[in-house]
């Protein structure tokens, strides 16, 4: 218990020393730049405050009470600081370089800011779109060519989601027609009282041969017998670190979330549960997370499913999930086998992305 609140303590010190550079970047990079005094100085100090103060504010309250403004001001201000500081500190390293007006450069910046910022929010209200990828095996049997998935990931239910956003997110799986659904991990993060009203929503996935998913590290910080009890009402199989036959070609394999093996030494590891993989099906994993794919391969993996990074959402998370994670969006292959990394079908904290967009994919398996 010791331990847990060190590390903690530690965690929180890390947190609040960052979070409080950003607002104090951003704050000064202004002020000197547009060499501002007296009220126009106060006010934007003000600003600061009361912005920065809504995302603490939100997220220790969220936890008991119902504080939908607090919290929503508080992530479009964990939006606006991200994208705010990314402009700023590219126009104070341009500075060093080129013999521009301070003043006039800090103005372009704001405007610039503020533009983008409108843009990010646009992006995502625009809601999730249909991405189509064709996937080619070799020894894939004729019986299940044009085999559709649609893949759903990260979708964040929870307190800031509406029923409208849900119906229409179902609306758009069910057109597909797809022979199966997967949702890999993230897909509730909040308390079962204030995501209850879409399991029905939910439940209403029209698949042919079923709706699996698997845990992310959201559902372990929410809790994860929420997650279950959820999915369960839902008619969503979660795979446990198993596998799940798929009619007579295809087997799925749920590899529960890395944050599992913090808490339980005991789990399973990917190599023991893929042990019994049958190399004569094609075999698909999902996994939360973009990582030990070339591991899942040389295990007989055919094809992974991972979500999590969300194409960074906006910057400077962008180049950060890019730096981080070999394969952080998108179609990759080795050797004989694929994996698809999602951006995500919603968001998190911030309703914003810039230079990505959420989506629903469908995957078509193919013959080569």
């Amino acid at each position: 218990m010791t331990k847990k609140i060190i590390t903690f303590t530690f965690f929180l010190c890390i947190f609040f020393s960052i979070y409080f550079f950003m607002n104090y970047y951003v704050y000064n990079s202004i002020i000197a730049g547009i060499r501002a005094t007296g009220w126009i100085s106060a006010m934007l100090a003000i600003l600061m405050i009361i912005g920065s103060s809504c995302f603490i504010l939100g997220q220790v309250l969220k936890r008991r009470y119902y504080v939908y403004w607090i919290g929503y001001i508080g992530h479009l201000w964990l939006g606006v600081l991200a994208i705010a500081i990314t402009v700023l500190l590219l126009k104070d390293l341009l500075l060093l370089f080129a013999n521009l007006n301070p003043k006039t450069a800090t103005y372009a910046a704001m405007a610039f800011i503020f533009a983008v910022n409108l843009l990010a929010f646009y992006n995502a209200a625009k809601g999730p779109q249909v991405k189509e990828v064709e996937v080619a095996f070799s020894n894939l049997p004729e019986e299940i060519s044009d085999f559709k998935i649609v893949q759903l990931s990260d979708i964040h239910l929870g307190m800031f989601t509406s029923k409208k956003w849900v119906e229409s997110l179902v609306d758009k799986v069910n057109r597909l027609n797809p022979d199966i659904v997967v949702i890999t991990g993230d897909m509730i993060d909040d308390h079962l009282a204030r995501v209850k009203d879409f399991v029905i929503i939910m439940r209403s996935i029209e698949s042919l041969l079923g709706v699996y998913a698997v845990s992310g590290n959201h559902e372990f910080y929410t809790g994860i017998e929420t997650f279950y009890n959820f999915a369960e009402e839902a008619n969503i199989k979660v795979l446990k670190d198993e596998g799940q036959e798929i009619g007579e070609y295809i087997q799925l394999i749920g590899l529960q979330d890395k944050m599992l093996r913090k808490y339980d030494q005991t789990a399973p590891k990917l190599e023991e549960i893929l042990k019994d993989c049958n190399p004569q099906k094609i075999t698909i994993l999902l996994s939360h997370q973009p990582i030990d794919f070339e591991k899942a391969v040389e295990k007989g993996v055919n094809l992974q499913l991972s979500g999590h990074t969300h194409q960074g959402q906006i910057p400077p998370m962008n180049f950060i999930v890019a730096m981080f994670y070999r394969y952080s969006y998108g179609l990759y292959k080795y050797r004989d086998a694929y994996i698809y990394t999602t951006s995500g079908t919603g968001t998190w904290g911030p309703p914003m992305r810039l230079f990505t967009s959420s989506e629903i994919v469908k995957l078509i398996l193919k013959n080569k």
